[in-house]
């Protein structure tokens, strides 16, 4: 690596660090707690032995580095003579997520900076100057949404710069016909999958590249080989890595056996075995005995890209295999309509409109551009701007199907990004990546002023009155209840976004729920009901339904809330709670 390349490297990653730096990073866990709450709850969960039920992204990759994050921590005081027990160190990270958030945003952080630096490789590999890999990186850090949850445990950046990674691997496969590197791209796939299913967008430019220019049979002993010559180079620090992951993975999975459990666990490793064992049979009958035709659907060199796709899903798996035989239920239940998916109409949350605002409007233009160095590639015959912008229109028109929410777009933003260098590139002008750069500059710069950091003061004052409110009117093992799981008060957050995910979680000296369920495992008392104009006014009596369950309540003069916007309700009778 150059002296410019490496410099570029560092640029590139001190302007994520100053979005990063510019973000609300030191607000309290709770303003943040969707989804953060849910990965570290389920992460200290997996420390403790029990099952994760977050598997919605289905995000594993994160919920392993904050066990393994938290059990560090754990053996590290265990070492220097603390007697707290596991479980009693698990329940008092949950009851202070605070005094955690050095380990779950520093990891959110890591992870952004890291993206930033792998896009900023792959931009610089794909162009061949350090300067596009400057500007793709600024453009990175300003795609749809990503800035504002650098900090948080969302997967988008993470998801988007592998995404971009297994465009780089499939390019370079379809150019050499390279057996390896489309396994590469498979593997890294299935890994990208496992931090969120969007990544399964990826697969279309994978499979289009590998049937349209096919690798190359060749002997399995050469295929390998550059992978053996790697290893040998690398051996004195990759077998000490490998041993420690082994050791981990037995220290926890251990406490987890056994790792199949149910039906639909046995059944999605039946069938994907099946698939893969039947389908390298087939492959080698097919080239053993040269059957006319079927050989474009058989060959073993797909086989082994399979393989290096399951490979790359078991990875993240292995630390927690009884989970990570859950996630692949949970992958296939996602893709069929069901878990996250389930009751959403495609394209419901889409509208046209939101494409000309700031930031979907800059979306637009980038998956646009990249279309277009797509068509001129197929035009031209140089074909790897063409696959990296269906990619790219493949994950747009995901993001548009479901929420449609900034972040979701940001993966096709990436993706397009090495197809608009190549446009510009190809002009021939010897300064057009200054042009770029120039014009990444000020979408960076611009992508800075957007900063927004209004919402955690906003939302403390309401919870600092919420407390005040308790304070005044409750009596021991009462609670009041809020119609919004989102409503900002950190009991809630806890309840709704904590506590409803995991398998354990300690005494909580709740105030104010949203689940009925916990209030009646917890043998509480709904007193009161908080919210807006919805609730009746002062000496009113009337009928709330509350998750499908009517309450009569009493309207009271008590207003509270930094302005006095919210209302309260003395319950007059409440319906019997099943736990």
């Amino acid at each position: 690596m150059s002296r410019w390349t490496a410099l570029g490297a560092v640029l590139a990653v001190l302007a994520a660090a100053l979005m990063v730096w510019l973000q609300p990073m030191r607000a309290s866990w709770w303003h943040f707690a969707d989804p953060d709450g849910a990965y570290v709850g389920s992460g200290l969960n997996i420390l403790l032995g029990n099952h994760t039920n977050y598997l919605d992204h289905p995000g594993l990759p994160t919920q392993d580095a904050l066990a393994l994050g938290f059990g560090t921590e754990y053996l590290a005081r265990r070492l220097t003579g603390e007697s707290e027990t596991r479980q009693e160190f698990a329940e008092r990270k949950m009851l202070d997520l605070d005094g955690a958030r050095w380990l779950y945003r520093g990891w959110a952080i890591a992870l952004f900076l890291g993206a930033t630096g792998l896009v900023y490789i792959v931009l610089t590999q794909l162009l061949g100057h350090w300067t596009w890999g400057i500007a793709g990186s600024l453009a990175f850090i300003a795609a749809p949404g990503l800035g504002a949850v650098s900090f948080l445990l969302r997967p988008d950046a993470a998801l988007s710069a592998l995404c971009l990674a297994v465009g780089y691997f499939v390019v370079i496969g379809f150019s050499e016909r390279s057996t390896l590197r489309y396994a590469g791209a498979s593997a890294l796939l299935g890994l990208a999958i496992t931090v969120k299913l969007t990544a399964i967008g990826m697969a279309v430019p994978l499979v289009v590249a590998a049937v349209w220019r096919p690798p190359v049979r060749e002997p399995f002993r050469r295929t390998v080989a550059p992978i053996g010559a790697w290893v040998r180079r690398n051996v004195l620090w990759l077998l000490p890595v490998a041993v420690a992951w082994l050791v981990v993975c037995w220290l926890f999975n251990r406490e987890r056996l056994p790792i199949v459990q149910t039906d639909d666990q046995r059944s999605i490793l039946i069938t994907g075995a099946t698939v893969l064992v039947g389908y390298t049979v087939f492959a080698y009958v097919v080239e053993r005995f040269r059957i006319p035709w079927a050989d474009r659907m058989f060959r073993l060199t797909y086989a082994w890209i399979l393989l290096a796709f399951v490979v790359g899903l078991f990875l993240p798996a292995s630390l927690v295999l009884d989970d990570g035989v859950q996630m692949l239920v949970a992958i296939k239940e996602s893709l069929t309509g069901q878990r996250v998916n389930e009751g959403i109409e495609p394209f419901e949350n889409f509208t046209v409109d939101s494409l000309r605002a700031w930031p979907l409007n800059v979306m637009v233009v980038v998956v646009a551009l990249g279309a277009v160095a797509g068509a001129i590639g197929v035009v031209r015959r140089e074909y790897w701007p063409t696959l990296l912008a269906l990619g790219s229109l493949v994950l747009a028109v995901m993001a548009a199907a479901r929420y449609s929410y900034d972040y979701y777009y940001a993966p096709a933003f990436t993706v397009a990004l090495p197809a608009v260098a190549w446009l510009f590139r190809r002009t021939g002008r010897t300064a057009a990546p200054i042009y770029v750069l120039a014009a990444t500059v000020a979408l960076y710069g611009f992508a800075l002023t957007k900063v927004q950091t209004w919402q955690p003061p906003q939302d403390a004052a309401v919870n600092a009155s919420a407390q005040e409110l308790a304070d005044e009117l409750l009596a021991p093992r009462e609670v009041v209840l809020v119609g919004n799981y989102y409503f900002p008060i950190e009991d809630v957050r806890f309840g709704s976004l904590v506590d409803t995910f995991v398998d354990h979680v300690p005494e909580y000296p709740y105030g104010f729920l949203t689940q009925l369920r916990i209030v009646a495992e917890r043998q509480l008392v709904p007193a009161y009901i908080v919210g807006g104009d919805e609730l009746p006014d002062a000496g009113e009596v009337t009928s709330i339904e509350l998750e499908g369950q009517p309450f009569v309540v009493e309207g009271l003069a008590r207003r509270w809330g930094p302005t006095q916007q919210f209302r309260i309700a003395r319950i007059v009778e409440s319906p019997p709670l099943e736990s």
